[in-house]
């Protein structure tokens, strides 16, 4: 898969016929998951650890 520089290491493309029914889907997807449950936890950077200031006008979920 390429994006924006170039080749991406470790991506792959589902194409239609993987994805075109639901236990195909299924399978694509708790593939995937099972993946990214598989990697090491990130740490978090400081400026993601304190809550980012509201915007007036907007409701927080």
């Amino acid at each position: 898969m390429d994006m924006g520089r170039g080749p991406m290491a470790g991506w792959l493309r589902v194409g239609p016929e993987g994805f075109a029914t639901e236990p195909g889907l299924r399978r694509w997807v708790e593939r995937g998951a099972s993946d990214a449950a598989s990697l090491p936890a990130k740490e978090a950077k400081a400026d993601e650890r304190a809550p980012k200031p509201q915007k007036a006008g907007r409701k927080r979920r």
